[in-house]
């Protein structure tokens, strides 16, 4: 379901968790036998059965793990492995308030914890699977002698971190070395979540420059495999769980107009069928494109008393604070056209109702692995409007299931023909509904994104490692 949660993981609706759950259901239904190692920070978990105690030795000293086994019921789901982290003894409270670095510490010894794990039970599984986060996870087994071929699939380049942030940090022999560096070179196979970004780093293609020639030298280990997308984002399901307020399909879109107004009403916009609603749902970082989105939009509310544009935007994330600050300010200023809400897991539940109550998805980003968003919009009816790179390139047709961003030209940059291209977007919502309409479903027609295929071209790779590791 959409709204599951697995133990330890919390909303699954995006990004890795989501990755991990679908994944994971389409391997079971293939007669796969799956197991997620998972941190658990909560006291105790409902339903769990402590089946072990590991002993992790981190920074000098030796700290106790319990593990708990649980399995959840009614459902096609894996077994769960609950490693309770003891947090109070690994993070400083003095720097609690830091949290990138406290996610990066329980990080790297829940990598160590994992691999002490999967050493101590290596008799149940054949192959281990991690991905972007777990990066020190391979290293950890190598040194700890499992034997288990690791598959890492790699999400995006960007949380790339050096260990050297840490004052004491305990390994390799005091040498700064990146979280990335470690994970490509330590895994058996590298996975990333589509074809077309496969290509562009076998190419050399990123704008993370620093790895290009440790791409080159995993270049051989290198695939990519299209991630898919959780049957249960779809406006029916959707609304059956209460997330949204009125169902639609591709044969009756009358319910999204619906959404559209119960979505303005909701945030205090006002309330026309015929004004446009643009989201942004995505990190505010470089690689997504937030400041091309930040300095391009927004310019058709500035230049508004001066051409007969009216559109409302939604700007749903977090990141960059810069940028968090610029859209709190042009909020503040457009009070009849900009929200900004500052994701946290508290909101996220509200994604699908901004993503089916908008007409437009806009992800203008310069390196894009997957694009769930602009995915899981096509499946609701809300256009997507994208870069041509990775994930995305093969993701529309420009005026024909969404719209494309043009590539920046001599004497024009990107955010210049995004105003252009909005132009052209605007005069088709306001005045050629027939036309958008077919656009809407024709995307909802063609989002299938099943989990399927993805889970049949892993079961391929798994079984070229058990072979080659035979």
């Amino acid at each position: 379901m959409a709204t599951t949660e697995y133990p330890g993981m919390g909303p699954t609706r995006t990004g890795i968790p989501q990755a991990v759950k679908g994944l994971s259901e389409a391997l079971l239904k293939k007669g796969a036998k799956v197991g997620v190692v998972m941190p658990l920070y909560d006291e105790h978990f409902a339903f769990s059965r402590q089946i072990a105690r590991l002993s992790v030795p981190f920074e000098g000293e030796i700290h106790q793990v319990d593990v708990h086994r649980v399995q959840l019921e009614n459902g096609n789901h894996p077994e769960f492995y609950l490693l309770k982290l003891p947090i109070v003894k690994i993070v400083n409270p003095l720097f609690a308030n830091n949290l990138p670095l406290v996610e990066k510490r329980l990080g790297l010894f829940f990598d160590r914890a994992a691999a002490e794990f999967l050493r101590q039970f290596s008799g149940e599984f054949d192959i281990a699977h991690a991905h972007t986060g777990v990066d020190f996870f391979a290293y950890f087994a190598k040194t700890l002698g499992v034997r288990i071929p690791v598959v890492y699939t790699l999400h995006n380049l960007e949380k790339g971190w050096n260990l050297s942030e840490f004052e004491d940090y305990g390994f390799f022999g005091g040498e700064e070395v990146d979280s990335n560096e470690v994970a490509l070179s330590n895994a058996s196979r590298i996975v990333t979540v589509s074809e077309r970004y496969a290509e562009e780093l076998r190419a050399g293609k990123t704008m993370f420059r620093k790895y290009a020639s440790l791409l080159e030298q995993n270049a051989s280990k290198l695939i990519g495999i299209s991630n898919g997308i959780e049957e249960g984002f779809n406006p029916e399901e959707l609304y059956r769980q209460q997330l949204i307020p009125h169902a639609y399909s591709a044969g009756d879109l009358s319910g999204k107009a619906q959404c559209h107004l119960h979505l303005q009403r909701l945030l205090g916009l006002p309330e026309d069928e015929r004004i446009p609603i643009v989201l942004w749902s995505q990190r505010f970082a470089e690689s997504k494109g937030a400041s091309i989105f930040a300095a391009a939009l927004p310019n058709q509310l500035i230049k508004s008393a001066d051409a007969p544009i009216n559109i409302q935007i939604i700007v749903f994330g977090r990141g960059n604070a810069d940028i968090e600050n610029w859209m709190e300010g042009k909020a503040k200023r457009f009070l009849n056209n900009i929200r900004f809400i500052r994701y946290n897991r508290r909101n996220a539940p509200y994604e699908p109702l901004f993503i089916a109550g908008s007409d437009l998805v806009v992800a203008p980003s310069l390196e894009e692995p997957y694009g769930i968003l602009p995915r899981k919009a096509a499946r609701m009816g809300t256009l997507p409007w994208v870069s041509r790179v990775g994930g995305m390139a093969d993701l529309v047709q420009d005026g024909v299931n969404g719209f494309v961003i043009p590539e920046a030209v001599e004497g024009k940059s990107v955010e210049r023909l995004m105003d252009e291209k909005f132009t052209e977007i605007y005069r088709i919502f306001r005045e050629d509904r027939p036309a958008w309409e077919a656009m809407q479903r024709r995307a909802m027609e063609a989002a299938a994104f099943s989990w399927d295929e993805p889970a049949e071209k892993y079961l391929e790779v798994y079984r070229q490692l058990l072979a080659a590791n035979s």
